[in-house]
């Protein structure tokens, strides 16, 4: 893999994308912004000019000369443009200048993808996700979106990517991260990702009562 490499974690709202990124941060050779579970991404002044369409603004943001092999930056679809803002309906980051923006700084992008079974993240989503508006049917419209949104991106830019979940996440804990961290060529690091093992229970036991 390249030496100079952003890593955007990204997917629907409730796929886990903040978790992902806790777990994999946390290599001594990766950029990031700790902890990512206060809503606070390193690249936030840089996405902030890219949802503007300054490109130009957005270089001037981005990090100068970082001593770490990878930045990771993390999305969840939609996303509130500042921290602490709520996500609108429907919003989609601008990944498309993202790409642009790497090329410019002389960076590859590289797209994780997180997922998780659907209907669990659709209750989720539903729940506990202001973009929903409490309504399924709108978290639903806004689950094809995300995807749909992000294959075109790849599509266009010729991006790589992997597409993961958060069930393999429980499932496999450690070996997973480690195996992420050896695919891009960092050392091997003993982790200790913590995600509950139950997250998906309660949301199946709504559901289907």
């Amino acid at each position: 893999m390249t030496k100079k490499l952003v890593i955007l974690i990204i997917g629907p709202e409730s796929s886990s994308t903040r978790a992902f990124t806790t777990a994999f941060q946390d290599h001594p050779q990766i950029m990031s912004c700790k902890p990512a579970e206060k809503h606070i991404d390193l690249l936030d002044e840089v996405w902030f000019e890219l949802e503007h369409d300054n490109l130009k603004g957005a270089i001037e943001k981005f990090p100068k000369n970082p001593n770490r092999k990878i930045i990771v930056t993390r999305r969840s679809i939609p996303h509130g443009l500042r921290p602490g803002l709520k996500a609108k309906y429907g919003s989609f980051p601008n990944v498309s200048l993202l790409s642009e923006l790497c090329k410019s700084v002389e960076y590859s992008l590289f797209i994780l993808i997180t997922s998780r079974s659907p209907i669990p993240n659709l209750m989720s989503w539903t729940q506990q996700r202001a973009s929903a508006g409490k309504s399924m049917l709108r978290a639903y419209n806004q689950y094809q979106m995300a995807f749909r949104r992000i294959f075109s991106v790849i599509e266009a830019f010729d991006l790589p990517y992997f597409v993961t979940s958060v069930e393999c996440f429980v499932l496999d804990g450690q070996q997973y991260i480690r195996s992420l961290h050896k695919f891009f060529e960092l050392k091997d690091l003993q982790t200790d990702p913590k995600i509950k093992p139950d997250l998906n229970a309660k949301h199946y036991d709504r559901f289907l009562a």
